[in-house]
């Protein structure tokens, strides 16, 4: 492809350099496309029959034809006709194929994307190549192509016309790079990545691997196998098998049932994520699904959790979106409250110890605030354990600032839920590490047992502890 780019490029330059006006629109600019023909079908016009006889010998054909929505620039036979002199023939050629395919795939963007929907900037196309849009007072320009007629709206897609056959954008530095020592290393990895292109959906993917056969059946069942077919981009948290059958005895049988459709919906849109969220855009907070209600994703030493379900693979790459494998169902019936922090902790009296004494040291406001925070929240009893006479000093004045270190040392950054608490040392707030234990099933905060687990709110999470925990000695 670098020798005809390199031709393309020369010829392109020759061309701007000659001052060769674009041409009007080859096409009747009154004529009506019939929307119940194909894209195919559209360009099966003497004006681009050049065009049809390459997609014809680069199998591309096919295509334009089938129920994938694409916009396709259209070149008419004159912008072939601009070519170098034997560019064309050299293209055609069976040893050239893949060349031919690249530059087609050039020309087509997923999706149908009208002139009213154009604007300046990059597109990605089928050949894995960003093409950049121009808009200006001399018109639209497809890279290097002007838009000379717009809006063939077929049954599948829409057709602009180009008067020139747009030319790929050549890396100039790389391409020099192998002219001078022919990388090979280099053009196996271009050949492997374009060869790893997603082809098949999100539900396609599920269906090949008997790992999802519940999954598979469920999606089915609720109607949701056509959402994960479609075009538009998802991610998916998907459960495997042995997911499944980690649910309480009988909870699947009931869900499948058809008095539970409604139910079954909610779990299944519970694990997808409008857009495509790869591993690298994960972030530990709330995230929105498709059911309407949010779900944490926690990371932890390398570790993802969604909705305290284990993540145990990842980015496996669909052609509408991708796929994360959950090791656990994850389950929206947590208690999660629109409430902060601190307002869940105005509502139960168990807590009022500790709300004035977040109150006294001004803390309320950070417990209030938008940023994530977990709590490990000691109860009244907690605080009247402490030894006779310990609290008031506290809350006298003069010690402001080390009930402020103690209150601290009760909060970490981040939402960290119960799934994802293992045996460690955690910064505080304090700026002093505590330690969690867990013992026989029971977890410590340093000295307090947490007798309470994920109280969630809409600014992080609390747990509630049956002692103040006592910062280590330095």
């Amino acid at each position: 492809m670098q020798y005809l780019n390199r031709l393309l490029a020369t010829f392109l330059s020759l061309v701007l350099v000659a001052g060769i006006a674009a041409c009007g629109s080859t096409v009747d600019d009154e004529q009506n496309p019939n929307p119940d023909e194909s894209l195919a079908e559209l360009i099966d016009d003497e004006n681009f029959s050049t065009l049809r006889t390459a997609l014809e010998v680069a199998g591309l054909e096919n295509i334009l034809d089938g129920k994938e929505e694409y916009t396709l620039f259209a070149p008419t036979n004159d912008a072939f006709d601009r070519l170098e002199e034997g560019v064309l023939d050299e293209l055609l050629k069976e040893e050239n194929r893949d060349d031919l395919v690249e530059l087609l795939k050039f020309h087509i963007i997923e999706g149908v994307v009208t002139s009213d929907d154009l604007e300046a900037g990059t597109y990605e196309t089928l050949a894995g190549i960003d093409v950049t849009v121009r808009i200006d007072e001399d018109g639209i320009f497809y890279e290097n192509a002007r838009v000379i007629d717009v809006d063939w709206f077929a049954k599948n897609g829409v057709i602009h016309t180009l008067d020139d056959v747009a030319i790929p954008p050549v890396d100039e530095e790389h391409e020099e790079e192998e002219e001078v020592d022919e990388d090979e290393d280099e053009k196996d990895k271009d050949e492997k990545e374009k060869d790893e292109k997603p082809k098949y959906t999100i539900l396609e993917l599920l269906a090949a691997d008997e790992d999802f056969s519940t999954l598979v059946t469920a999606l089915e069942l609720t109607g949701l196998d056509q959402a994960l077919d479609g075009h538009d981009k998802l991610t998916l948290f998907a459960p495997t098998n042995d997911a499944f059958d980690a649910l309480p005895e009988g909870l699947l049988d009931e869900l499948l049932k058809e008095e539970n459709r409604d139910e079954l919906v909610k779990l299944l849109l519970f694990h997808v994520v409008e857009g495509k969220v790869t591993s690298a855009d994960l972030e530990q907070g709330r995230i929105k699904t498709l059911a309407s209600t949010s779900a944490f994703v926690e990371i932890h030493d390398d570790e993802v959790f969604y909705q305290g379900a284990r993540v145990i693979d990842v980015d496996w790459f669909a052609k509408n979106g991708v796929i994360h494998t959950l090791e656990d169902v994850a389950i929206p019936d947590k208690k999660i409250d629109e409430k902060t922090i601190f307002e869940l902790l105005q509502t139960d009296e168990d807590f009022s110890t500790l709300v004035t004494a977040l109150e006294l040291t001004g803390l309320d406001e950070a417990l209030d605030g938008d940023e994530n925070l977990t709590l490990f929240a000691p109860t009244n009893d907690a605080f009247d354990a402490l030894p006779e006479g310990v609290l008031e000093e506290l809350l006298k004045e003069k010690n402001r600032d080390q009930l402020t270190q103690i209150l601290l040392f009760h909060v970490i950054a981040g939402t960290l839920t119960s799934h994802a608490i293992v045996v460690g040392t955690y910064p505080t707030l304090a700026d002093i590490d505590v330690f969690i234990d867990i013992e026989n099933d029971s977890v410590f905060y340093e000295n307090a047992q947490i007798i309470g687990f994920d109280w969630f709110a809409r600014n992080g999470v609390i747990h509630v502890l049956d002692a103040v925990a006592i910062p280590p000695e330095e």
